[in-house]
């Protein structure tokens, strides 16, 4: 099976708030890269389900605020998901693949 990311992903669990019409919920993801998320205990939307995504990253002040995409449900039946961001400035989609790749490393001994 051919990967279909454009951009690595990162093992980085951070809190990100999906929101349909009036429902809001947070979520912590898997995994994240500058293109999007997994969610893997996340009650699935459809696939094709357009989300507001809402994020922080750790250690800055300015909120990430972008749509989403539902793209992938691994298995329909049981949870989870994975979303993909869309709109992104290329500026903002730097800030995330920087914290995802330095978050995802293993602290340095001392």
């Amino acid at each position: 099976m051919s990967e279909r990311r454009a951009e690595p992903r990162h093992n980085v669990v951070i809190t990100i708030e999906l929101a349909v019409e009036r429902a809001h919920s947070l979520h912590a993801c898997e995994n994240l890269s500058a293109g999007g998320a997994f969610f893997r205990h996340a009650i699935p939307y459809k696939v094709g389900t357009q989300v507001h995504v809402t994020f922080g990253l750790p250690g800055e002040r300015e909120l990430i605020r972008c749509e989403g995409e539902v793209v992938n449900v691994p298995r329909p039946l049981e949870y989870g998901m994975g979303v993909k961001f869309l709109g992104l400035p290329d500026d903002v989609r730097a800030r995330i693949a920087k914290f995802a790749e330095q978050a995802s490393q293993p602290p340095e001994p001392r």
